[in-house]
C-alpha cells in the first residue's frame, strides 16, 4: 500500500514537471491555452512552479474570477505568491473579491518582504492548548476542515504564545488521558518574520527540521515554514548566486523572450567590454617587447585563462562560505594565506606543464621560463582576488556574488598580461636572456 502511494506521488510530480516544461517552452499566447487545459487540482502546483515570466503571462490572461478561485484553493503562502505577481490595482481588486477569512490570512503575509521568513511562511497551522488531553488534541486534528499536511502540532498557552511542539507520531502513541504539556517538547526552535530566508534555510539544515514556527516579538505563533518551501528557497539562492556572478537577472529563464533578457545581459556585457579594453591597454604598454619577441603573443591567453579558472574556483568556495555562514570576516587573512600557498603550488605545477607544452610546440626555453614564472604570479593573484573581492563587496553592503565573476576576470586578465609581459621585458632588458 505504501509503495502504491509513493508511486502515485512520483507519477503526480512527474506530470506536474511535464506541464511546467510545456508552459515555459510555449510561445506567449499558448501558455494560457495549456494552463486552462490542466486539471483543476493541479493548476496551483503548476502555476507556482513555472518561470516568473510564464506566471505573469498566465495571470495577465486569466479572468478575475479564475484568479479568485485559485487564491481561495491555494495554501496561504502560494496564494501570496500569486498575488505578488499581479500589478497593484488588480491585486487590490482580487483581495476585495476573495473571502474574508482568506483575505485576512494573505494580507498579513503580504506585509512581509518575499525573501524573509514572514514572506515564505504559511498561516495554516495545527495548534492545541497545552492543557488539552491527548484525546482532545486528536479530536481537534481530525476535524473535517483540516486539510493541510503536517507532522508537528504546535502547543500554545492561553495567551496564544508558543510553548511547545509535539510530533504527530508521539501524539498518536501517547496515553489518551495525558495532558499535552506532559508529552510536548518545550525547547522549540522558532524564527521571527523579518529574518532573511537564507538564515532560515541554515537553521533548517543545521537542526534537520521538517517545519519551523514563525513567532512575533511576544512569542505569539504567526505561521510555519515547511521543508518543501526551504528546498525552493535553497534552489533559488543557488541559482541567484550563480547568475549574479556573471551579471544575469536572478529570475532569468531559458525560455524567456529576447526583449526581456536583452537589457540585463547587455548591461553587464558592456561593463565587461570596458574591462576587456583595460586588459588590452595593459598589453599595449609592452608593444616594444612584443615587437622583439612576437611569439610571446601566442601564449598570452594561456596565463590569463588559467588565472581566471583558478580565481573562479576560489571565488565559488568563498561565496558559498559566506552564503551558508561558514566564512567569517575575521577568518579572511587565514583564507588569503592558504589561497596564496595553494596558488603558488598550483602555479608551479601548471607552470612546469605549460612551459613543457610550449617547448614541445616549438617555443624556446626563454618562452617556457616566462610562462612558468607568470603562471605562479597570476595563480597567486587569482587566489588573493577570489578571496578579497567577495569580502570587499560584502563590506560595502553588496551581495558578494554580484558581478564578482566579471571583476575577477578583470584582475586575472590584467595581472596575467602584466606579469607575463612584464617578466619577459625584465628578462630581455635586464638579464639579456633573449
Amino acid at each position: 500500500m505504501q509503495q502504491e502511494i509513493l508511486s502515485k506521488g512520483k507519477r503526480n510530480k512527474r506530470a506536474i514537471t511535464d506541464m511546467v516544461y510545456a508552459i515555459d517552452a510555449a510561445v506567449y499566447k499558448d501558455k494560457i491555452k495549456i494552463f486552462r487545459s490542466i486539471p483543476e487540482q493541479k493548476k496551483i502546483s503548476v502555476l507556482i512552479e513555472v518561470s516568473d515570466y510564464s506566471e505573469k503571462t498566465i495571470l495577465k490572461f486569466l479572468r478575475d474570477n479564475e484568479i479568485v478561485e485559485l487564491v481561495e484553493k491555494a495554501e496561504s503562502d502560494d496564494a501570496v505568491e500569486i498575488l505578488e505577481h499581479l500589478e497593484g490595482r488588480r491585486r487590490r481588486r482580487i483581495l476585495n473579491l476573495i473571502s474574508k477569512e482568506k483575505k485576512n490570512k494573505v494580507v498579513k503575509l503580504l506585509r512581509y518582504a518575499p525573501d524573509t521568513a514572514g514572506g515564505v511562511m504559511q498561516s495554516e497551522i495545527i495548534v492545541v492548548n497545552k492543557k488539552d488531553t491527548v484525546k482532545e488534541a486528536l479530536e481537534k486534528i481530525r476535524a473535517p476542515h483540516i486539510k493541510i499536511r503536517f507532522n508537528n502540532i504546535y502547543v500554545l498557552d492561553r495567551n496564544g504564545k508558543l510553548v511547545g511542539v509535539v510530533s504527530l507520531k508521539n501524539l498518536i502513541r501517547a496515553n489518551r488521558y495525558k495532558k499535552i504539556y506532559e508529552i510536548m517538547r518545550k525547547n522549540v526552535i522558532s524564527v521571527h518574520p523579518k529574518m532573511d530566508q537564507e538564515k532560515v534555510a541554515r537553521i533548517f539544515r543545521s537542526h534537520r527540521l521538517y517545519s519551523l514556527p514563525v513567532v512575533d516579538g511576544e512569542e505569539r505563533l504567526l505561521g510555519r515554514i515547511t521543508y518543501d518551501d526551504i528546498i525552493d528557497i535553497v534552489e533559488e539562492e543557488i541559482q541567484e548566486d550563480i547568475y549574479k556572478t556573471v551579471g544575469l537577472r536572478k529570475d532569468e529563464d531559458i525560455f524567456d523572450p529576447v526583449r526581456k533578457v536583452l537589457k540585463g545581459r547587455a548591461t553587464w556585457l558592456i561593463l565587461n567590454l570596458f574591462t576587456a579594453f583595460l586588459a588590452a591597454a595593459t598589453v599595449s604598454i609592452f608593444e616594444g617587447t612584443l615587437e622583439k619577441v612576437i611569439v610571446l603573443a601566442v601564449f598570452m591567453p594561456v596565463v590569463a585563462g588559467m588565472g581566471g579558472n583558478a580565481g573562479t574556483q576560489t571565488l565559488t568556495v568563498v561565496i558559498r562560505g559566506i552564503a551558508i555562514g561558514r566564512f567569517k570576516f575575521k577568518d579572511y587573512k587565514k583564507v588569503v594565506i592558504k589561497e596564496v600557498f595553494l596558488g603558488f603550488m598550483n602555479g608551479v605545477i601548471t607552470g612546469i606543464l605549460g612551459a613543457a607544452i610550449a617547448i614541445m610546440m616549438g617555443a624556446s626555453a626563454f618562452i617556457g621560463l616566462v610562462i612558468f614564472l607568470a603562471m605562479i604570479v597570476n595563480l597567486i593573484n587569482a587566489g588573493i582576488s577570489g578571496t578579497i573581492i567577495p569580502v570587499i563587496l560584502r563590506k560595502l553592503g553588496q551581495d558578494p556574488a554580484l558581478g564578482s565573476g566579471i571583476i575577477l576576470t578583470t584582475f586575472t586578465d590584467v595581472i596575467g598580461f602584466l606579469s607575463y609581459l612584464g617578466i619577459a621585458t625584465i628578462l630581455i632588458n635586464v638579464f639579456h636572456l633573449f
